[in-house]
């Protein structure tokens, strides 16, 4: 019986080392491989199955109610930080952002800047359209950031919210032909950036 339970853990732990994610700059035999850039961002496609979109995982839940300071706008105010971001292709597969520095700057005034980029932001409640716009399930949040102007289009997301603050906040969009070679939804993670 031990001998049978140590083949099987074996024959897991070979097939996990198969499922393990090409290092960087390499690629899968017979994947095709087109990066795409823009002036938010570069995606490189990898046509591996992409995993669940980072907002179909299971987030930490906002606590309920809403307090007095996520509703003003310093909870929000100063640089934040790409903690994912990936392109969701329509005709399947994915790719994610390589090279990713940039810091958005949100200031209290409505403005936000990043790279040679900039437009105005504001927060509103989610309504029950934006998920299927989304394209993503809903998990918790009851309230989006809304970035206009990102790209030439608008960009908004759920904001994720625990203990009283701004914990994440996405911004999603659509990009189409010139921009990409094939059209697709980017969804992009900010975080907080330390300092």
């Amino acid at each position: 019986m031990n001998l049978f339970k140590g083949g099987v853990l074996v024959f897991a732990l070979v097939i996990l080392a198969g499922c393990v994610a090409q290092p960087s700059g390499t690629q899968a035999a017979g994947a095709s491989q087109n990066s795409v850039s823009g002036e938010l961002g570069v995606f490189e496609e990898d046509n591996d199955a992409p995993p669940a979109p980072p907002s179909r995982q299971a987030p930490a839940l906002p606590e309920e109610g809403v307090s007095e300071s996520q509703s003003s706008a310093s909870a929000f105010t100063g640089l934040w930080k790409v903690f994912s971001s990936r392109i969701f292709y329509d005709v399947g597969g994915a790719g994610g952002m390589t090279g990713t520095t940039r810091l958005l700057e949100i200031d209290a005034e409505g403005n936000w800047a990043f790279g040679s980029s900039n437009g105005k932001w504001h927060v509103e409640p989610i309504a029950e359209t934006d998920w299927n716009d989304w394209g993503i399930d809903a998990y918790g949040p009851t309230r989006k950031m809304v970035l206009d102007d990102w790209g030439g289009k608008d960009a908004e997301g759920p904001i994720e919210e625990s203990g009283g603050s701004v914990d994440f906040f996405w911004a999603i969009y659509r990009v189409e032909s010139p921009e990409v070679e094939n059209a697709g939804t980017i969804q992009t993670k900010f975080g907080r950036a330390a300092g």
